[in-house]
Order: structure tokens, then C-alpha cells, then sequence
């Protein structure tokens, strides 16, 4: 403890909130000096004081934390452009004001692909299924193979967070009126680098396509990459933890493993520790970021609204059934 005070517990749980996100890479000094560029996009005031009603704003993501920033700029009277920018270019599902339950509990055998085959089977239910997976997810995650962490990270984790990390009704409609209005353009891709014009920024945009595209003038430059594994790793109580041997790296580099020893003093690693809760609180895969399956009244992306539900624009429905892209995909057979 601060001033060298000891506090003796059976158990520690380490709370520590959401790590920092990395820091984006390519962006012009300049730009951050001038406070064109938040690295903190959960600061609403600074978001608010920053974007001028009519400028173009670039979001580097499009999950939660870019819908939240959404939601935050039209409340403070933004009325100007949006382009999100992300690897596969998705947006978070909405929650149903009334969702149709999943019947049954989880399969015995709990492989990757069984689950997956559980999943597809829930049809119009898989919100409910995928917040059945919630309780058991530490569980779940642990029981997998190396080879199964690493075909989800490569293949799945990006549908599975926009399915299972989901916007209440309100800021779904939010988000589809500016879809439909042109005010929101949502691309697959990466932000290459941002370079300083006279009193604007000049944003490079690399299509996952490959196809060419021209760089985009802007006002307001954010990162919305949510927290960082890497960043919580790297906080000080963290680092203790990892040097003292009372934690280690899990081998997909999501999160920590709490390390325990047996009586002869031998090693055992107890698995990632998911975010929220486990040994280092770091992001892990499967973990839950505080996004419960029935979230309180709010006007933010993390919490829940009055209105429709619906998909955005382009999901993938199979046999008529709103289906989880995730679920479909011909990767996951």
C-alpha cells in the first residue's frame, strides 16, 4: 500500500477499468499539439470543446467506443460528416426491446465448433445464446485448444464483439438514420497517417479492398480502438505481478495467466484471465467489458434506450433469420 503499509487477503481482484488504447500511429505532431488528435475518447467534454458543429470527424474503429462517441457528438450538436474506419468495418448489433429466448443450456462438449454449431442453432435467439456464454466465458475460453484461441482471434473475434457487445435500441436507430442521411460513412480499412494542412488535417485511408482512395480532410481525428491489452499489461501492478512470477503472458498475448503454485512449488498456469476480473485484468478474448446482457437506462452506446431495434444495412441473414455474420461465415466451417 502506499506508505509501505500490508494488507493480508485470501483473494485480490484487480478492478482496474479500461486500459488506455494505443496510441495511433502516422499522425503528424503537429496535429497533436494543436488538440486536432484524442487519444481518450471516453473524456466527453474534450470531444465536445474539440469538434467544431460542421467539421469532418475520422474515428479509427466503428465498435462500442465509436458508437458512444457517435451518440456524444450529435447530443452536443455536431451536424457535420462521420467516417469510422476499421479493419472488417462493423458495427455493433442492436439489443431487441423484447428478444427471443434460447432454449436449453450450454452443449456438454464444449470445442469450437460445437459451440459454434449451438450458436447457429439458435436462429432469431442468439442474442440471448450469446448471453447465456457470458457466466462460463473465463471457463469456456480456458477450455480450448491453442490451435482453437488462435483460429477464433484470426477469424471470429471481430464478429463476435460486434454480436455480443451490442448498442441499446436508441443509438441503433441513431446510427442507421445517419447511415441512411450520408452523415455516417462506415469503411473496412486502416488509417495510414494523418498529415497537417493550413488549420485542417489530411487523413489517408487504405481500403481493405485495396482500392484506392482519396485522403479525406478532416477536423478531428479519433481513436476509438478500445482498451488496449498491451497498455494494461504494462501498468505497474501489472508488471509486479508478471516479475514476481505471480503472473505470465498467456501464449495468444489477450490477457494474463494466473500462475499458481502446487505444494512442491511448481508452476501451474490457470489460463487467460479475461478483462474484468483474473489475474492481470487485462483484455482477453472471450471476456466480458462491461456490457451486461440487460444494461440500465442510458443514452450511450453502453446502455439502454427507448426505440426500434433492426440490423444495420448489409447483415448477412441466412434462411430468412437475422443469423450472426460470425455464425455463417464460411471461415467457421
Amino acid at each position: 500500500m502506499r506508505g509501505g503499509a500490508t494488507v493480508q487477503a485470501r483473494w485480490v481482484v484487480l478492478a482496474t477499468g479500461n486500459a488506455a488504447p494505443e496510441p495511433l500511429r502516422g499522425v503528424a505532431p503537429e496535429l497533436r499539439e494543436r488538440g486536432a488528435v484524442v487519444e481518450d475518447p471516453w473524456r466527453a467534454s474534450l470531444l465536445l470543446r474539440k469538434a467544431s458543429p460542421s467539421g469532418t470527424v475520422v474515428l479509427v474503429g466503428s465498435g462500442l467506443t465509436a458508437a458512444d462517441v457517435v451518440a456524444t457528438l450529435r447530443a452536443g450538436g455536431h451536424r457535420g460528416r462521420i467516417l469510422a474506419v476499421s479493419r472488417h468495418g462493423l458495427l455493433p448489433r442492436p439489443h431487441l426491446a423484447v428478444a427471443p429466448a434460447r432454449e436449453g443450456g450450454l452443449p456438454r462438449k464444449r470445442s469450437l465448433r460445437r459451440l459454434l454449431a449451438w450458436l447457429r442453432e439458435s436462429g432469431d435467439a442468439w442474442r440471448s445464446a450469446l448471453d447465456a456464454l457470458r457466466p462460463s466465458s473465463s471457463a469456456l475460453w480456458q477450455g480450448l485448444t491453442e490451435a482453437e484461441r488462435a483460429r477464433f482471434l484470426r477469424h471470429l473475434r471481430a464478429r463476435w464483439d460486434v454480436h455480443r457487445h451490442r448498442v441499446p435500441p436508441k443509438v441503433n436507430a441513431l446510427l442507421r438514420e445517419l447511415l441512411v442521411e450520408g452523415k455516417l460513412r462506415v469503411i473496412a480499412g486502416r488509417v495510414a497517417g494523418a498529415s497537417a494542412t493550413a488549420g485542417r488535417m489530411r487523413v489517408k485511408v487504405r481500403k481493405r479492398s485495396g482500392a484506392r482512395m482519396a485522403p479525406v480532410e478532416a477536423e478531428l481525428l479519433v481513436n476509438c480502438t478500445g482498451p488496449s491489452a498491451a497498455s494494461a499489461l504494462g501498468t505497474p501492478l501489472v508488471q509486479g505481478l508478471l516479475e514476481d512470477g505471480l503472473a505470465s503472458v498467456d501464449s495468444a498475448r489477450t490477457g494474463a495467466e494466473d500462475v499458481r503454485r502446487d505444494a512442491g512449488g511448481r508452476r501451474r498456469a490457470r489460463g487467460a484471465a479475461p478483462a474484468g476480473g483474473g489475474a492481470a485484468a487485462a483484455r482477453g478474448a472471450v471476456g466480458d467489458h462491461g456490457h451486461p446482457g440487460d444494461p440500465p437506462a442510458g443514452e450511450g452506446a453502453r446502455g439502454a434506450g427507448p426505440g426500434a431495434g433492426g440490423d444495420y444495412p448489409g447483415v448477412t441473414r441466412t434462411s430468412g433469420r437475422r443469423t450472426p455474420a460470425f455464425i455463417s461465415s464460411p471461415e467457421t466451417r
